[in-house]
């Protein structure tokens, strides 16, 4: 996603960040279901009737949302994934305040970090009070679950293992940062968020999948 739009502006010869086939058969992980429900559930606490969801994947979120009866509107810059709208996220063409709620789940992170507070005050101007966001975070971790207390508030530890950012591109090309690689510490990536002119109102880190972080975000009571 992001490389194509880069080497757009360049003037170079596009391509798509992930091919369409990506998100066929193995995609839908185990972990991912989770990342899935995690999206579906901070979006529905915040009661929303419009969301516009960027990044399409295989439409299993927003074909849960519509389920409880939101409208919602899906983006993606690959036409093949079949989205509601075709789309950067740098430019979203659509109005200030236009939706209550924007998801952005695993998106970000295809782009630069320091596009980063652009990105965000796009979708803060897109939207009329929240946005749920969620981004890779660079850890191994381990959990302890007491069963009388149950998954959702059980006590747990983690451990974070920062690698250069520079290595891990060599095994990951797709990402071209990730929250605890060496560099970006999740305070740098608070810190971006804040510079946007968003509140971060919670930050979740999903029980079975580590690997994906959560921030509910919204706007100040003065926007």
């Amino acid at each position: 996603m992001s490389e194509e739009s880069r080497n757009s502006q360049r003037g170079r010869p596009t391509r798509t960040q992930v091919d369409a086939g990506h998100y066929a058969d193995g995609y839908d992980a185990l972990y991912r279901w989770v990342s899935y429900w995690y999206q579906i559930r901070e979006v529905c606490r915040l009661r929303p009737g419009r969301v516009l969801e960027i990044g399409v994947g295989n439409g299993t979120v927003s074909a849960a949302l519509a389920r409880e009866g939101i409208a919602v509107t899906t983006l993606d810059f690959d036409p093949r994934l079949g989205p509601d709208v075709c789309a950067d996220v740098r430019r979203l063409p659509f109005s200030p305040k236009e939706f209550d709620v924007v998801l952005c789940a695993q998106v970000l992170e295809h782009l630069p970090f320091d596009e980063l507070p652009v990105l965000l005050q796009e979708i803060r101007r897109v939207s009329r009070r929240h946005a749920v966001i969620s981004l890779p975070c660079s850890r191994a971790g381990f959990f302890i679950v007491p069963t009388f207390l149950g998954a959702a508030t059980a006590p747990k530890f983690s451990v974070r293992l920062p690698l250069p950012n520079r290595l891990c591109r060599l095994f990951f090309r797709q990402h071209e940062w990730e929250i605890d690689r060496l560099g970006f510490p999740l305070r740098k990536v608070r810190r971006a968020i804040k510079s946007a002119g968003w509140r971060i109102a919670r930050e979740v880190t999903p029980l079975l999948n580590t690997y994906h972080r959560f921030f509910v975000l919204q706007k100040h009571a003065t926007d």
